[in-house]
């Protein structure tokens, strides 16, 4: 594997890590803490369920730039890169 194929994995890798991953456990412990509340506070699981919707467009995005960092150069030198 070339030195810049190698920083790519590792600089996608953090991308998950640091950004992709922290943000879905996020958005796990705020449905977790909406559905104990759904029986007794409605108010507040309205104010909890608003912010992951802000977290999940962040994690889209994420997503699309790994993927699009991971996906081959090949593709492009083929005219197959998808834009």
């Amino acid at each position: 594997m070339s030195r810049a194929k190698k920083s790519g994995v590792i600089t996608c890798g953090r991308g998950v890590h640091d950004g992709l991953g922290p943000s879905l456990a996020s958005l796990m412990l705020q449905s977790g803490a909406a559905r104990s509340l759904l029986q007794s506070d409605l108010e507040r699981v309205d104010g909890i369920l608003l912010e992951p919707k802000t977290q999940i467009q962040t994690a889209i995005t994420d997503v699309r730039r790994i993927s699009y960092e991971l996906r081959p150069p090949i593709l492009d030198e083929l005219g197959l890169s998808g834009h």
